[in-house]
């Protein structure tokens, strides 16, 4: 069969947060390779098949294989090319496909239009089916996780591309700052670039003083602007940093959940003044609801006094929630608040999931969430994008 050079499968480690996010930069390389404008990529994550029976047998087509969050892989992978516009299908943790959609997948791709679409797949493994299928009409790249001893070597080769002259003792200062995750030292070196001098140790330890965190507020931010890979590569930092005992995950659900109620109860308020007093409401009914015994008077009023200041102290908060709120009228009141209930559910979902999954998912699981809310979030809220 002839062989179509726009299906790519990139096959990753598990539990590697850097050669992840080394194998979804090598996939989106190989769409704009193929001739994909950065907006016709479509990007979707295969849900965890955990639990998940099969599909019904008999089917009349495609359709009635792929799940919900799937369905839409069948009319982009049938299209044809309109007005030169090609697509791209970016399809991530491939490995959750369900015996009858991987079989189905490798099918479609077989009779794939090239000129119409690009597919880049990414996996820990391929199905069976599926890896014969693309190592027929396409390539199978593999992201192997990268050891202590080959690290000077990789540095040393991508440093002579870039036209660095590091020494060894430079590479070990990047080794002892980011180990041997390719992904941070690549972003590293290309911080670098703009030096026109060789590059020492001592500058090393001076510019990475600190491995690059992202706040969560910035994560939020890229999500409300609908930034779906600046989001992805903030949350990418953010995890990187994290350590067992800080529970970053449910930092970043918390947070999200708290932004979520802050934007329902601007969408309803009639002015900023309501819009506060509601959520000093809000803040006092949750500590009325923790205190210990029923409270008299005297304490119930400091009580009181306490929720108003908690709100107060977050007032840069609040003014930026306000102005970016989207009020409900009755013409799109019905959307927005479907939209605030998906973005709900999908941040309940997650935080389920992260509690019955172990680790080395959690960071797939969050992507998943953090790309959905990029399409959801803006039905209910005001973004910059960037």
């Amino acid at each position: 069969m002839k062989r179509v050079s726009d299906v790519l499968a990139v096959v990753i480690p598990r539990g590697s947060p850097g050669e992840r996010e080394e194998g979804l930069e090598t996939a989106r390389r190989h769409l704009r390779g193929a001739r994909v404008e950065e907006a016709q990529i479509i990007r979707m994550d295969v849900p965890s098949s955990r639990g998940q029976g099969a599909p019904p047998s008999g089917m009349p087509d495609q359709h009635g294989v792929f799940r919900h969050d799937l369905v839409e892989i069948v009319p982009l992978l049938q299209s044809s090319s309109l007005f030169g516009q090609k697509q791209g299908l970016l399809l991530v943790d491939a490995h959750n496909l369900l015996s009858a959609e991987s079989q189905a997948l490798a099918e479609m791709l077989g009779a794939l239009d090239p000129s119409a679409v690009a597919v880049a797949i990414v996996a820990e493994r391929l199905p069976k089916d599926l890896s014969k299928k693309v190592k027929e009409i396409g390539k199978v790249k593999s992201v192997r996780q990268m050891w202590e001893s080959q690290v000077h070597g990789w540095l040393d080769r991508q440093s002579r591309e870039k036209g660095l002259r590091m020494s060894y003792q430079s590479r070990a200062a990047l080794v002892q700052r980011f180990g041997t995750d390719r992904s941070a030292l690549r972003r590293a070196l290309e911080q670098l670039q703009g030096e026109n001098r060789p590059i020492t140790a001592a500058m090393i330890i001076e510019r990475f003083r600190n491995r690059p965190d992202q706040p969560v507020f910035r994560i939020l931010d890229e999500i409300l602007a609908g930034n779906t890979e600046a989001a992805l590569r903030r949350l990418g930092d953010y995890l990187a940093n994290a350590r067992s005992s800080d529970g970053r995950p449910y930092i970043l659900l918390g947070t999200l959940e708290s932004d979520l109620r802050l934007r329902l109860i601007a969408s309803q308020a009639h002015d900023r003044e309501h819009f506060r007093r509601m959520e000093e409401e809000g803040v006092f009914s949750r500590m009325l609801e923790s205190a210990p015994g029923p409270l008299d008077e005297k304490a119930e009023t400091r009580l009181r006094s306490t929720a108003k200041s908690r709100v107060r102290s977050s007032q840069r908060r609040h003014d930026r929630i306000w102005n970016q709120r989207r009020p409900l009228t009755s013409v799109s009141g019905r959307q927005q608040v479907w939209a605030a209930e998906r973005a709900l559910s999908l941040v309940v979902e997650a935080d389920r999931t992260l509690k019955l999954f172990p680790v080395p998912l959690h960071q797939p699981v969050l992507e998943r969430t953090v790309v959905e809310l990029c399409g959801v979030y803006q039905g209910f809220a005001r973004g910059r994008r960037r």
